[in-house]
């Protein structure tokens, strides 16, 4: 391929084309060569030594750019042997100068060095590490302070905020009288409009609900338009206020009316009509539907789907026979009954808008508390970085490299189909600056893979923008053959997308995604050698042979046939494959715990009697800790801790009592009685769980039996003074607690006093749950200062429901993960056991978020209907986003044109994202693929595939002795087969790889890759810090070591003299001094530093004249 040194390669990799290999294919020849006017490759000269710092590969994940990483690094050591086997050599020999490909191995060797001399300029980063380095090269310009922290998680930032506006409701009523303030009464209508439409009262759950609403506002539609929703919440001076949108409604509700008695106005009209046309409503048949539906209309009657259906015959059948219809009359009829259909839908939309509107005056609510999150944290949201990068990058491309230190000659992006659309706007003037200088630059990616629509992705770019935008240079590479895949999976995969394919190929964004044609093609092309090997198995019934069906509350009844066979459905594959060459992959998280719950129940049954049965797996995405037992109990003792440790140190005060302090002791007493309660029912479950564990197995009455002591038993701790169960949990408080005499009295030293205690490491199953809990308390403890229980309870509360257990990549063990973070991994044997993901938007719940100009083009026609207003100027009135019922505005899409382009842009997409979804989870497995097909709804996947698959020539249907686990002896099997005529509902897709083959496979990747040994961890032995520690401080010493690292961190965000205030209010704010600190004070931080800052050496560090230098800029 013609390659000249100022093209944009544009490469469209298919699944398992080889997208990584030729990324770093790419990058080894721009860091050896370049290439001369006659296309040949020649070495770039000894000026251009470490030219790697001129190259920047941008990956979107930290895993994907670690494995480039290594792949160039592996590639270049390969290629610096002579004698080296390197799969790139018959490309560069074919590419090169005789004289250049002489000396590859040793300019090779010498790129390498230098590379691993240079590493931290090895650019190969994700696209936010980027925009975070230039950022910060930025920081007074965009008004932040360079040390600002960047919150990668932004739903914990999200939950905070929605927290803080929570605790301000009604914090206004004692100001104004006790009458409601305007966001008190935005937040009644918002429940009241959840409750009417799902009566759904969840919106205190800890902000849950709440927090989940707001992530419309990480969207990049609202990340656009965020500028005007604060100008139209707040006045012309910048103060918050509803008014704008209260009169809105106002509007909303006047058309809405206005709309009704228009509506009610329609039987006379119709009348008139007809006698316009010398008819009369005898001659309407008394069974039609017009006769129903235009005799007899209402706004609260549901126009039927037949009404709705009527052309100008079908209005014309509505007449008895014999009436003498002109064809005027009849286009009247039409018009009329659009004006009908119009009116009646508008009038459901502007009432639903009305209703809905509360969620605009909540997003601006929240957004104002996100600002003070910012503010109060000094930190920025990930998702602000593309807004902020934006601002940067307009002052021109050369002023960024100059700040940054480094300039950029090439740029590769990976994965350009996830690219959102402002990543894109701050990439293009940076590409046209490398294009415009004569520079080679690559773009690759695959739109039938983009499945992050939800992350601001935006397939068009890649599919078109880039090659509008860069028409002069681009040239296409697509890559069609799989190298992943065996045949028989690559032409099953291929016959059954053409069936897809061709149900939507009337959808323009499929039609574009789904390409059939020379050089651009999602059929792929099989890897020689594999043609007739792999398998591909479907079934749309369980080993009774009973049909799949997706029924009950909660993942465990929903799939209860697959889950019920899934443990030995694997274990018949683990007869041909370890464990680390299966996956499974699911649609959602709770799928993934529902197969990781099965699989673990599966493990407590067999391990004591057969543990060669045990499966091992891992999700980095389902084990959930929060859900595990052991980490539950750890966090109960933690919650039991907190209440003893508040509960006891609240003794009142002596001396003569006032009224006020009557009130105070009665409020105390009644906090002490609230606290005690918690804590015996905390005790009682403690106490429970230990009961059961010292008997053992033991039966439900059992179990009864002992809870029903533990109840009783805290009963008499009850009737017991406050004053005594106090001292009762206090001195079970000191069992518990590490003695401060011998042992730190840390956060995770009381984790493992817990763990030593409660758990009883010798049948304890749950040692990666338990050993993952530890981490996390022991990174919180290094980010918090040590951190105390309360805290640590806090910050559990709103983060820990989301933490899971990490899986080492190259453990044996079945991978459990969602088909999102399945994307770029492959699987020897791949399950995908709930084939049950929806593929069109059915319309049925949610709302679409329509911008204004939208919204005011799609109402014209009806606004014309309604009286005008003066009262109003509507464009000024109308927010810029409105909230859309789905209901509404798929009905509005069959009977107004106007909304249709926007209403079909939002379903095409939502039915290609599922499409690729479904592309992406039928590329990952390179020999075997089992899928279970959920066909109840028409609208799933399941249906969708059970209805391709019937095309798939050489699909064939499996006899009752092919099924794996089929129970021949159990009655209803044996009726279903008789009633399905034999049909097993299982088929298949060429043969299973024999054992052979697969072992020799084996051989093959062991011999490219180092194995890793690991041993299985049979027991958690506990060791407490105290036997860990050989040397200990003493208090005093210690509070000077503390002492110094809490001045050290705060010097550390000082630029000059005048940040002395800013790290006074720092170290109150993260608690590194705080009133009657016996460490650190803010009365003293506030001395020492204006002290230092007077004196010599310390003002020649803090002059605000110098400039701070990193590694990089030096160098």
């Amino acid at each position: 391929m013609s390659n000249t040194s100022h093209s944009m390669l544009m490469i469209k990799a298919s699944a398992g084309s080889g997208k990584t290999f030729n990324l770093a294919l790419r990058y080894i020849e721009q860091l050896l060569f370049s290439r001369r006017p006659d296309g040949l490759l020649e070495l770039r000269s000894a000026a251009q030594r470490q030219y790697h710092r001129h190259i920047l590969a941008i990956t979107f994940t930290n895993k994907a750019t670690d494995e480039m990483k290594r792949r160039i690094v592996d590639e270049l050591f390969t290629l610096s042997l002579p004698g080296g086997d390197s799969k790139y050599l018959p490309y560069f020999k074919a590419n090169c100068t005789p004289e250049a490909f002489a000396k590859i191995h040793e300019h090779a060797a010498q790129a390498l060095n230098d590379v691993l001399f240079a590493y931290s300029a090895f650019n190969v980063s994700t696209i936010d590490s980027f925009f975070q380095s230039v950022m910060r090269a930025f920081a007074r310009e965009l008004d932040r302070d360079y040390n600002y922290e960047v919150q990668i998680d932004a739903g914990y930032a999200m939950k905070v905020a929605v927290h803080n506006f929570l605790l301000s409701l009604g914090s206004d009523a004692h100001r104004m009288g006790g009458r409601e303030s305007e966001v008190d009464r935005w937040v009644k209508n918002y429940i009241g409009e959840r409750v009417s439409a799902s009566g759904d009262w969840a919106f205190f759950n800890n902000g849950d609900t709440l927090a989940s609403f707001a992530k419309i506002m990480e969207t990049e539609l609202f990340r656009q338009h965020m500028g005007q929703v604060r100008k139209y919440l707040s006045t012309d001076d910048g103060r918050p206020t509803l008014m704008k949108i209260a009169r809105f409604r106002k509007w909303a509700q006047e058309v809405s009316k206005s709309l009704a008695e228009r509506y009610a106005c329609l039987p006379q009209d119709f009348v008139r009509l007809l006698e316009k046309h010398g008819l009369d409503t005898a001659m309407v048949k008394g069974n039609s539907t017009a006769a129903l539906y235009i005799k007899e209309m209402s706004v609260d009657k549901k126009l039927s789907e037949k009404f709705l259906a009527l052309d100008g015959d079908g209005l014309a059948g509505c007449f008895k026979k014999g009436t003498n219809l002109g064809a005027q009359a009849v286009d009247d009829l039409v018009a009329f009954k659009k004006t009908t259909v119009g009116i009646y839908y508008f009038s459901a939309l502007f009432n639903k808008l009305v209703n809905n509107l509360a969620q605009l005056g909540l997003v601006g609510q929240i957004d104002e508390k996100l600002e003070e999150y910012r503010r109060e944290t000094n930190s920025i949201l990930l998702a602000d970085t593309n807004d902020l990068i934006g601002k940067v990058i307009e002052g021109g491309v050369n002023f960024v490299y100059e700040r940054v230190g480094t300039w950029i000659n090439h740029y590769m992006i990976d994965e350009f189909q996830d690219t959102s659309r402002k990543q894109y706007d701050n990439f293009k003037p940076l590409l046209s600056e490398s294009l415009s200088n004569g520079h080679f630059n690559l773009v690759i990616g695959d739109s039938k893979q983009s499945i992050y629509r939800f992350r601001n992705a935006d397939p068009s770019l890649f599919r078109q923008k880039v090659q509008s935008d860069f028409a002069d240079y681009v040239q296409l590479d697509p890559l069609d053959t799989n190298y992943r895949s065996l045949g028989n999976v690559v032409t099953f995969n291929n016959k059954l997308l053409r069936a897809i394919v061709a149900r939507y190929a009337h959808r323009d964004l499929v039609g574009a995604t789904y390409r059939d044609e020379p050089g651009d093609s999602y059929v792929q092309k099989v890897n020689s050698g594999a043609e007739q090997m792999g398998m591909v198995r479907l079934a749309t019934a369980d080993c009774r042979l009973e049909t799949l069906k997706a029924s009950g509350s909660g993942e465990e009844q929903k799939y209860a046939q697959i889950l019920s066979m899934l443990p030995q459905y694997l274990l018949k594959l683990h007869e041909r494959y370890r464990w680390g060459e299966i996956g499974i992959l699911v649609n959602t998280n709770d799928e993934g715990s529902a197969v990781v719950r099965t699989l673990l129940d599966h493990n407590r049954r067999v391990r004591g009697t057969n543990p060669d049965l045990v499966i091992d797996v891992v999700s980095d995405e389902s084990m959930k800790l929060a859900g595990a037992a052991s980490v539950r109990r750890i966090v109960s003792v933690l919650r039991f801790i907190d209440l003893t440790q508040y509960a006891a140190g609240e003794d009142g005060d002596d001396g003569e009592e006032s009224h006020e302090d009557r009130d105070r002791d009665t409020l105390r007493r009644r906090m002490m009685k609230n606290r005690l309660k918690e804590q015996r029912k905390l005790s009682v479950m403690g106490n429970f769980v230990d009961a059961l564990e010292a008997e053992g197995e033991v039966t439900a009455e059992r179990a009864g039996e002992l809870l029903l002591r533990c109840f009783d038993n805290e009963a008499q701790l009850a009737q017991k003074s406050p004053a005594e169960q106090q001292e009762c949990y206090a001195a079970l408080l000191r069992e518990i607690l590490p003695d401060a005499k011998t042992e730190p009295l840390n956060l995770v030293n009381v984790v493992e006093k817990i763990i030593a205690r409660y758990l009883l490491a010798e049948t304890m199953p749950e040692t990666a749950y338990i050993l993952a809990f530890q981490d996390v308390v022991a990174d919180f403890g290094k980010k918090n200062n040590g951190g105390t229980v309360r805290e640590f309870l806090r910050f559990w509360d709103t983060k820990g429901g989301d933490i899971t257990v990490g899986a080492a990549a190259n453990e044996n063990a079945i991978r459990v993960m969602t088909i999102h973070k399945a994307k770029g991994l492959e699987f020897w044997c791949q399950v995908v056991p709930f084939v049950d993901w929806a593929i069109e938007d059915t319309g049925r719940q949610g709302q679409y978020w329509m911008e204004r100009d939208v919204f005011l083009d799609g109402c014209a026609d009806v606004l014309n209907l309604v009286p005008k207003d003066d009262e109003y100027a509507i464009e000024k009135i109308v927010p810029p986003l409105l909230p859309i019922d789905k209901p509404t505005a798929l009905a509005l899409r069959m009977h107004c044109e106007r909304f249709k382009p926007f209403i079909d842009r939002q379903l095409d997409e939502t039915l290609l994202d599922n499409l690729n979804k479904t592309y992406v989870a039928l590329t990952r497995p390179c020999m075997e693929m089992h899928l279970f097909l959920y066909s109840e709804s028409k609208d799933s996947a399941g249906a969708l595939l059970a209805r391709a698959m019937e095309q798939v020539e050489g699909l064939l249907p499996m006899d009752p002795d092919s099924v794996p686990l089929l129970q021949p002896d159990d009655p209803q099997t044996q009726k279903n087969l008789e009633e399905n005529g034999g049909a097993t509902g299982w088929w298949q897709y060429g043969e299973e790889p024999t054992a052979e083959f697969i072992v020799e496979e084996r051989k093959k990747k062991l011999a490219k890759e180092p194995v890793v040994v690991t041993e299985r961890m049979e027991r958690y032995d506990v060791v407490t810090a105290a036997g860990r520690v050989q040397v200990k401080l003493d208090k005093e010493m210690e509070d000077m070591r503390d002492r110094g690292n809490r001045l050290h961190r705060l010097l550390s965000l000082m630029h000059d003299e005048n940040d002395v205030d800013y790290a006074v209010r720092y170290a109150q704010g993260k608690g590194l001094a705080a009133p009657g600190d016996t460490v650190l004070t803010p009365d003293e931080v506030q001395t020492l530093l204006t002290d230092m800052m007077k004196q010599a050496a310390p003002m020649g560090w803090f002059d605000a004249r110098n400039k701070v230098y990193n590694e990089q800029s030096l160098a």
